[in-house]
Order: structure tokens, then sequence, then C-alpha cells
């Protein structure tokens, strides 16, 4: 029997030991993983505390003022693009009063010669006509040389608007879809934003409650941690009881505590006392056993609200297309394509304008070749009514005079109606050249180079929050996996528990037999 204890003793004193060393080894993990989990728990909080910054905020209302301002373009686009149509059909109708303007100069030309030679047929009397008839071939004059310079000028006007024409339209062929889906990206981007920050209050409070309840977790394992040292003092009383009752048991009745006892006695005594320690480490091992099975239900639940944690994080801030970077990456690609579009509009802008600038200047110039051209019709006209009178005053002798001023009035008329018409147009081309080119089209490049600065400030400040998120999702990752590591690991550290479970059932089994 003796013999029994002590071999029963020394398992049970090594089974303290490994208690001791597995307890402290499993709380040593357990606090690595408690302080994982609570930076784990404060990176989620400064995930949030990044989009709630004012320059968030101004970011995100600067991109609302560019979606605004990327809706309206396709409507400037179509606006100038239309323009330009009507200025080119101004220029093509243009070019067709000048057309008839030259033939009805011909035509006066002609009735000037036609005149020349009925007044040189009449004498003395046709002399007076004659100075008439050459003040007109000198205003003609005039005239043909204004019209060659208007036509030469029309004709630059036209390459001009043909060019800003072909520009325009090889713009619309490059981003006429861009121009229609850069808005609807960034409404469904801003959009994702107050979806997100609305999530992130929600994740804010479900996280807090997983953090209350990491910390009633934590709690309860290092309560049913202390059971080890509990089992471990168990233990080792019930070692030196069993030295005890070895000594009781001793053969050798001189080396005995209990020499007085006589045999029967000392077994009864043993018996008992065996009995009792029985009990006393069955007791230890269930007790041992049910907070073991506490310790993993607590450590699975630690485990799954970690990774519980890094989900909403990943699901919040998270891009659903890049991996671990921020949702904000994708925002940030999105608001850098419409700068380049707005870069691009102005850059067509700044083309457009110089063409333009051109044209007004050139169009200027046609109000006062126009300007010349009405004037000479004028004076062709009053010469005209005065060739009038004076064959009348002739008689018989000036009716063919009277025939031919009779035509130049009438051809002088029409001259006269298509210059002004050719006016009203020359006027059409300078108002909406400047509207294209004056004051409103330097206002509109202003707004959009400030349109650009705002979006390269969102830009930034997107990069920098972006940068920021996607460190602490990756963090938040590293920390999760690591925390759920360490849980894993701690939760195989108990299995050495066991063992000490299974000895302590050994060690009650053989005192109880």
């Amino acid at each position: 029997m003796r013999d029994i204890i002590l071999a029963t003793a020394k398992a049970l004193g090594d089974a303290a030991g490994v208690a001791e060393e597995t307890f402290l080894d499993t709380g040593r993990r357990l606090g690595d993983a408690v302080g994982l989990l609570e930076h784990l728990v404060e990176r989620f909080g400064s995930l949030q505390g990044e989009l709630d910054g004012d320059a968030f905020r101004r970011a995100t209302g600067s991109l609302t003022a560019v979606a605004s301002r990327a809706a309206a373009l396709g409507g400037d686009r179509r606006d100038e693009h239309a323009a330009l149509d009507e200025l080119i059909g101004v220029t093509n109708r243009l070019r067709r009063r000048i057309d008839e303007i030259a033939k009805e100069i011909r035509t006066i030309d002609v009735l000037t010669i036609n005149a020349r030679i009925t007044a040189s047929g009449i004498g003395s009397a046709g002399a007076e006509f004659l100075d008439y008839i050459g003040g007109i071939g000198r205003s003609l004059a005039v005239t043909t040389t204004n019209l060659q310079n208007f036509r030469a000028e029309l004709a630059e006007v036209a390459v001009h608007l043909g060019s800003a024409s072909k520009g325009e339209s090889e713009f619309s062929a490059r981003h006429a879809e861009t121009i229609a889906q850069v808005p609807r990206r960034l409404e469904a981007s801003i959009a994702l934003i107050t979806d997100r920050s609305r999530c992130a209050a929600g994740a804010a409070a479900e996280v807090g409650i997983r953090s209350r309840r990491l910390a009633d977790g934590v709690g309860r394992v290092v309560m049913a941690l202390q059971c080890g040292d509990a089992t471990r003092q168990r233990i080792e009383h019930v070692v030196a009881t069993a030295d005890l009752l070895a000594r009781i048991a001793d053969i050798d009745p001189r080396s005995s505590v209990f020499a007085d006892l006589d045999p029967e006695a000392r077994r009864a005594l043993v018996g008992q006392g065996c009995a009792l320690q029985a009990a006393q480490l069955a007791d230890a091992a269930d007790q041992l056993a049910g907070e073991i099975a506490a310790v993993h239900r607590s450590l699975a639940r630690l485990g799954d609200d970690a990774r519980e944690v890094v989900r909403l994080g990943r699901d919040v801030y998270g891009s659903t297309s890049r991996g671990d970077e921020s949702f904000l990456s994708e925002l940030e690609a999105d608001v850098s394509r419409t700068r380049l579009l707005f870069e691009s509009v102005r850059s067509a802008r700044d083309t457009a304008d110089g063409i333009m600038a051109e044209v007004l200047r050139i169009a200027e110039r046609l109000v006062g070749h126009i300007g010349t051209v009405r004037a000479v019709e004028a004076d062709i006209r009053i010469m005209g009514v005065n060739a009038t009178l004076k064959s009348s005053r002739l008689g018989t002798v000036g009716r063919p005079l009277a025939v031919v001023a009779d035509e130049l009035t009438r051809s002088s008329a029409r001259t006269a109606a298509e210059a002004v018409a050719a006016g009203t147009d020359v006027r059409t081309i300078v108002d909406t050249t400047e509207a294209l080119a004056g004051e409103r089209q330097a206002a509109r490049r202003a707004e959009i180079a400030g349109v650009i600065e705002d979006i390269g400030a969102a830009i930034g400040c997107l990069h920098g929050v972006a940068t920021t998120l996607a460190d602490a999702l990756g963090s938040l990752g590293r920390d999760g996996t690591s925390v759920v590591g360490l849980l894993t690991d701690t939760a195989a550290g108990l299995a050495r528990a066991e063992t000490i479970e299974t000895a302590l059932r050994d060690g009650a089994a053989r005192l109880a037999a």
C-alpha cells in the first residue's frame, strides 16, 4: 500500500508542476491577446474618426459641387457646339450674300459702261451725265476692293470655324462617354461615403457592444484560470497527506509516527485517508474539467468577436475590389478621372478660345468692310437718282439714259438689301463669337480652373484619408489574425490541462482501490 501511495504522490507532484507551468503560460498568452484585442478596438475607433474630420467633410462638400458642375458640362459643350454650328451656317449664308452683292456690282458696272456710251452719243447734253457715271465707276472700284478683302477674310473665318468645329467633334468623340459617366460616378461615390459613414456609426456601436463582451469574456477566462492555482494547491495538499499516509502504512512500525497502532488500525486509518484523498482528487478533476470547458467556450467567443471586429472594419471601410485598400481608393480613382476630364476641357477651351479670339478680330474687320460697302452703295444710289433726274430734264434725247439710270437705281436697291442683310449676319457673327470668346468665356475658364483646384484639394484629402484607412485596415487585419492565433494557441495549450485532469482521476482511482 505504501508503494502505491508514494507512486501516486510522485505522479501528483509531477502533475502539480505541469499545472503551474500550464496556467502561467496560458495567462501570459491571454495577456498578449488582451493587449491586441484592446488595440483592435482602438484601431476600429480611429477609422470612424477619419471620416468625421473637418477636412474630409470639406472634401466631400467639394465633390458635391464638382458633381454638379460635371453634370452641367455636357450641356455647356452642346451649347457651344450649337453656337459653332450657327456661326458656320451664318458664315455660309454671308458668303452667298457677298456673292449676290458682287453680282450686282458687276451689273452696275455693265450699266455704267452702257450709260457712258449713251451719254457720249448725245453731245454736250451728256457731259454732266458722264460726270455722274465717272463717280459711280470710282465707287465701284472701292466696293470691289472691299468685297475682295471681305471674301478673303470671310474665308479665314470659315477655316477657323471649321478647325474649332473639328476640335469640338474630336473632343466629344473622346470624352462624350466620360462626360456622361463622371457625374453619375461622382454622385454614386458621394452616396457611398454617406452610406459608409452611416454604417460606420452603427458599426461603432456594434464594436462598443463587442468590446464590452470582450472584457467580460476575458474576465471569465481569468476567473477560470484561477481554478488552475486552486487545483495546484489541492494537489499539494493531497501529496502532503499521501506522504503522511505512506508513513502510517510503513511496514516497519518503528519508523512510523503511529507505531503504537496495531497493523489493523493502521490499515483502516490509511484506507480512510486514501478514500478521502481520492474524493478530493475526483472533485478537483471535476472542477478542473468544468473550468477548462468554460475557458474553451470563452476563448472561442473571444475569437469570434475578434474576427467580427475585423469583418466589420473591412465591410464598412474596405474596398469591394481592391483587397486591403479602403473604399476611398476607388473614389479617389473616380475623382482623378474627373480631374483629367476637366483638364481636357480646359485644354480644349484654351484652343477654342484662341481660335474664337482670332475669329472675333476678323469679324470686327468685316464690320468695317460691310460698312464701307453700305456707304459706297448709298453713294451709288444717290448718283443713280441724280442721273435719273438729269436724264428726265434732257427730254427725248435723255430717254435712253433714263432707262439706264432706272436699272442702276434698281440694282443699287438690291445691293442695299443684301448689304443690310450681310451687316446683320456680320453682327450675328460678332455677337456669337463674343459670347464664345469674350468675358463670359473668361469667367468659364476661371470656373474650370477653380473646379480643377477643388478637385486637386479633394484628391489630396481623399488620398491622405485613404492611406490612413488602408494602414488601419492592414493593422486591423494583422491584429485580428494575431489575436485569433494567440487565442487558438491558448486553447491548444489547455490540452496539457486535460492531462492534469487525467492524472487527478488516475490518482483518485489508485487511492480508492
